[in-house]
C-alpha cells in the first residue's frame, strides 16, 4: 500500500510528514536553506562549507527576483520546488514503498503562483506532486489543531489512501520495512545524498 506524504515548505522550515500503514505519523525538518556544493550537490538545511546559503526564496515565488543558484539565475519557485526535491529524495532513503505525495500551497497565493509552482515541479519530474491549500491540509489534521505544522501532517493525510494515527518522533532508516513494489527516484538524480539531506541538484527539462 502506497505511504502518503505531505510536504510544506516555508521561509524558515521545510518539513516532509509521513504516514504509514497501521503506524503513527513521522516527519522530518530542515532549515529552509539551500547551499550547492561545489561537487553537484544541494543540500536543504544545516550548513555547508563555502556556501552562505539561500534563504527566503518561499516570498519569491511568481515575482521576478532571482537568485544565482547552481550557475544559474534561478527564481523562487525554481528554488522552492528544489526544496521539495530534497525531501522527497531524503524520504526516499527510508523507504523502496510507493509514495502519494501533497504539497502545502501557503494562504493568499494567487493562481499565477501556483501556476509557476507547479512547472517547477513538473520540470523536476515531481509532476506527481499534488498541490492543496493550506487552509485544505490544516484541516485535515483534527488530531492536534493547534499544532504549527500541522498542514504538513494534514497533507499527509490526505494523500494516504489509509486512516492514520498521531505522530512519533523522526524516524531512522531501521524504522522502515521496504515493500515489494519499489518506487525508483527519477533517474536524472546521478549523485547518492549524503547522510540528511544532501542530493545533486535536480536537473530541469529544456521547455519544449
Amino acid at each position: 500500500m502506497k505511504w502518503g506524504v505531505g510536504l510544506a515548505v516555508g521561509n524558515k522550515r521545510s518539513i516532509a510528514a509521513i504516514a504509514r500503514p497501521d503506524s503513527e505519523l513521522v516527519t522530518l525538518e530542515r532549515e529552509s536553506v539551500l547551499h550547492h556544493a561545489p561537487d553537484g550537490t544541494v543540500q536543504l538545511g544545516g550548513t555547508a562549507a563555502g556556501s552562505t546559503g539561500l534563504r527566503g526564496f518561499l516570498d519569491r515565488v511568481g515575482t521576478d527576483d532571482t537568485d544565482n543558484f547552481s550557475e544559474h539565475m534561478t527564481r523562487g519557485e525554481e528554488l522552492v520546488a528544489t526544496a521539495m526535491y530534497c525531501l522527497v529524495k531524503e524520504v526516499r532513503t527510508l523507504t523502496d514503498q510507493n509514495l502519494n505525495i501533497s504539497a502545502v500551497i501557503p494562504a493568499g497565493w494567487s493562481s499565477d503562483s501556483v501556476d509557476v509552482l507547479r512547472g517547477a515541479l513538473d520540470s523536476m519530474n515531481l509532476d506527481g506532486v499534488e498541490l492543496i491549500s493550506e487552509d485544505e491540509a490544516s484541516a485535515a489534521w483534527l488530531a492536534d489543531p493547534d499544532a504549527d505544522d500541522r498542514a504538513a501532517r494534514g497533507a499527509a493525510a490526505l494523500a494516504a489512501p489509509f486512516s492514520i494515527t498521531s505522530t512519533c518522533p523522526e524516524p531512522q532508516p531501521t524504522d522502515f520495512e521496504p515493500e515489494d513494489t519499489p518506487e525508483e527516484f527519477p533517474p536524472f538524480v546521478l549523485i547518492e545524498p549524503e547522510p540528511e539531506s544532501g542530493v545533486e541538484a535536480p536537473v530541469t527539462k529544456e521547455p519544449s
